[in-house]
């Protein structure tokens, strides 16, 4: 993103989707406005950063030009992480990591909230609370192909996004969906129940639409281990 005001309209955009991200970090560190404010900015220059990567990721044809580039990301996530870290401390730090981990299980069930809250059937902290652990719990049993861990960054991602692995994570999220239900039925009342199966698929189709995106992206319409290039840019 060479243009100055291209660049500052989607880090403003990228600034409000962290901050919803991590609302319920902050709350849980209950961190200063003035802290909250430098994590907020780390990690918003953290996601532009990697925005601008992926491009270059997928812009370069050279040889070598996805290595680079999968350099550029991992220093980056160096950089950010001491960042952090320095801002925070040891022990913040490490609820960062935790929090990091299991992040798009959290936003996942924040939406879930909202939306049982609008059917009159308000999930209680302590719902959310065992809901995630059996989340985590059923991701440690039966990890997912593709890493969903936002705190590690896979060390080659075009070999990973091969249509093999797509179509083994579609098989494993079904999988997972129904492991992780037949356990929130000692958890949430029948209403609730109810609601979250017809939440959960929706959230299915929506995460197969964007592996099918993935794989044309990633070009990955052979099971090999290296992907098709993509088209240049």
């Amino acid at each position: 993103m060479k243009d100055p005001s291209m660049r500052e309209m989607v880090r403003g955009q990228q600034k409000a989707a962290i901050n919803m991200m991590y609302s319920g970090f902050f709350k849980e560190l209950n961190l200063s406005s003035e802290e909250k404010e430098k994590l907020s900015g780390i990690l918003t220059d953290s996601q532009l950063k990697n925005i601008e990567h992926v491009q270059g990721l997928f812009g370069e044809q050279k040889e070598g030009a996805g290595e680079d580039t999968q350099k550029l990301v991992e220093d980056a996530k160096k950089q950010t992480d001491a960042e952090i870290k320095a801002l925070l401390g040891d022990e913040r730090f490490a609820q960062y990591e935790d929090y990091q981990k299991n992040l798009g299980d959290r936003m996942q069930l924040d939406q879930l909230k909202t939306h049982l809250e609008a059917q009159n059937l308000a999930l209680q902290d302590q719902q959310m609370t065992q809901l995630l652990q059996i989340m985590k719990e059923e991701k440690a049993a039966v990890p997912p192909v593709i890493p969903s861990d936002a705190s590690q960054v896979p060390k080659n991602m075009k070999a990973l996004m091969t249509s093999e692995n797509l179509d083994k994570q579609m098989q494993w999220m079904d999988d997972y969906n129904r492991r992780v239900f037949d356990r929130a039925g000692q958890i949430l009342s029948p209403e609730q129940l109810k609601q979250y199966h017809e939440f959960q698929d929706q959230q299915s189709a929506m995460q197969k639409f964007g592996l099918k995106m993935a794989r044309e992206m990633f070009g990955a319409g052979n099971s090999g281990n290296t992907p098709a290039a993509p088209p240049g840019k």
